[in-house]
């Protein structure tokens, strides 16, 4: 990885959760990393905190005098499509690089484990990064999200060991799992999504497919028991899921003081752990990231130990407030199948309470492709309130917007609440629990909603 020429890395969309991980990495192991966002955020003030400099300007005026395209490499978000710098950048024939191809030449020199999957891999990868933490097992954690454990998206041990793996979020958008080659490699799921990369279901199919045929030649990969994809025979194929015809799964389940309590069998081996979160899904992911650490070589009691202090990410089933019986909590849900999975975690937790939903559509396309999906989805929950869509890279589509979605719902209590007026609209509302959903910027109603009804 060590290049000598390379006096600079500069982040273009430093802010990012890839991003973000990525630059803290280097800057930690002794190189000189700065970088541009668009706004400041929580994870900015993080980066700058360790002392990187973060311009948020999209000019050349402050960069170092000394940062030419002999001696920096520049590392470009997939978010960030035109911009002053990056013009720049590339009219002065500097080496402009992808956020996935940096990855790669820093996950592909250790021994690796990437997880991918269009839903669950963030985390499984937290889950099995802590898991690997707590083993001594750990180089480094590169996590789609904020695990709490470690308030980071990069988990960095103290004492990082000289063979220790590094565990990677594998992300299929613009096939950048592709620059990926594992020694250990899990799927959790293939669904349709990002149709604005993908052709349609058989496209992703194909690059699942990809990934697992780039893998190392005495690869061990993990599968979900129900899903469809072709594994090179040269490979060590596991399979995990919640039926005792899988190599990892579990039994005995059973929900105590909010917590999901069960027998974890590992290969032939069994012990008895809870993790504390519900629904499917979390338990799914669980025994994902059990598989990756026993074959990591991580004894099962200290899998059981771990899968109990895993505190979770932020912004996935993440309990945000919790008073005189109202609860209000944050996830990222920003597809049809992780509505659902949320809609069964939450009754697991709260069978007879009644559960409002704010979702905030992410991207125009996906509205536009899944509107029927998420019309059937949402409707599982007593209360829908949709707000305006997030665009992140998009611009509006004509004809597209929270009532694409409204309109093709049966239930009788739903309705289109615009961002500004949300936090105001829930203060004087009597809702008893609250989900607030999506990938956008959507939860940023919770802290001032939580001060207007604590009356702080």
């Amino acid at each position: 990885m060590r290049n000598e020429k390379v006096k600079y890395y500069f982040f273009l969309g430093i802010g990012g959760i890839g991003m973000s991980a990525l630059a803290r990495f280097l800057w930690t192991s002794g190189y000189n990393v700065l970088g541009y966002d668009a706004v400041p955020s929580q994870i900015t003030s993080m980066l700058e905190q360790l002392g990187i400099k973060i311009f948020y300007e999209d000019s050349v005026k402050k960069l170092p005098r000394d940062l030419t395209a002999e001696n920096t490499l520049v590392v470009l978000t997939p978010a960030i499509k035109k911009g002053y710098l990056l013009n720049y950048f590339q009219d002065n024939g500097f080496h402009i690089i992808k956020r996935a191809q940096l990855l790669g030449q820093i996950a592909n020199e250790h021994p690796l484990i990437a997880i991918s999957g269009t839903h669950g891999k963030t985390s499984t990868t937290a889950i099995a990064s802590h898991i690997l933490s707590g083993a001594g097992l750990l180089k480094a954690g590169f996590v789609g999200g904020v695990v709490k454990n470690y308030n980071s998206n990069l988990i960095l041990p103290s004492k990082q060991p000289e063979n220790g793996f590094v565990v990677v979020e594998a992300d299929e958008y613009d096939r950048s799992f592709l620059q990926l080659h594992p020694d250990i490699a899990v799927v959790t799921s293939i669904e349709a999504d990002h149709l604005d990369i993908y052709k349609d279901y058989s496209d992703i199919l194909h690059s699942f497919e990809q990934f697992i045929s780039g893998t190392k030649p005495n690869a061990q990969i993990i599968l979900n028991q129900d899903l469809p994809v072709n594994v090179l025979v040269d490979r060590k194929k596991y399979t995990y899921g919640l039926s005792n015809d899988s190599d990892f799964y579990v039994s005995d389940i059973k929900i105590r003081n909010h917590r999901q309590h069960f027998t974890l069998h590992l290969a032939g081996r069994e012990v008895e752990t809870f993790i504390q979160f519900p629904g499917k899904a979390y338990l799914l992911n669980s025994i994902a990231a059990a598989a990756v650490a026993f074959l990591a070589g991580v004894d099962v009691q200290t899998i059981a130990r771990q899968l109990q202090t895993y505190q979770g990410t932020q912004r996935r089933f993440d309990l945000r407030f919790a008073d005189n019986g109202r609860y209000i909590y944050d996830d990222y849900a920003h597809h049809p199948s992780e509505l659902k999975a949320l809609y069964q975690s939450i009754r697991q937790f709260f069978p007879d309470k009644k559960v409002t939903i704010v979702f905030q559509p992410h991207l125009y396309s996906r509205t536009r492709d899944f509107a029927k999906e998420f019309a059937r989805a949402l409707d599982a929950f007593e209360e829908v309130i949709i707000t305006d869509i997030y665009p992140a890279r998009e611009k509006p589509i004509d004809n597209v917007s929270a009532y694409t979605i409204l309109e093709r719902m049966t239930s009788s209590e739903k309705r289109y609440i615009p961002m500004d007026q949300l936090t105001e609209w829930l203060s004087d509302h009597n809702f008893e629990v609250l989900l607030v959903v999506g990938a956008g910027d959507v939860n940023k109603i919770i802290e001032p909603l939580t001060r207007k009804i604590t009356n702080r």
